[in-house]
């Protein structure tokens, strides 16, 4: 679980060299990059579904209206959080 959550997977799928050999550079960069953002995929889907929980949770109470339930602050917190890990996303793909 620790290298599914820490982008390590990869290299335990496919031996990107043998890609390399068999089908060139290019499709073996396209397959690492792509392989990469997916396992980074796990923190914004993870903190994506606990908000849309949240706000099922608050649509459903009798006091809030659909409006209120998707406009709550805690959007612009995860968008803030979105915006860093684009940024962290973009870091370590810059380093591999």
């Amino acid at each position: 679980m620790k290298t599914l959550i820490w982008g390590d997977w990869y290299k335990y799928c496919e031996p990107i060299h043998l890609l390399k050999k068999y089908y060139g550079e290019r499709f073996a960069f396209y397959f690492l990059f792509f392989s990469t953002y997916q396992s980074w995929l796990f923190y914004p889907s993870f903190f994506g579904l606990v908000l849309f929980c949240y706000q099922i949770y608050l649509y459903t109470q009798d006091k809030v209206t659909l409006h209120d339930a998707i406009g709550n602050p805690w959007i612009g917190v995860y968008g803030i959080f979105l915006c860093l890990w684009a940024h962290l996303f973009v870091l370590s793909w810059k380093s591999k």
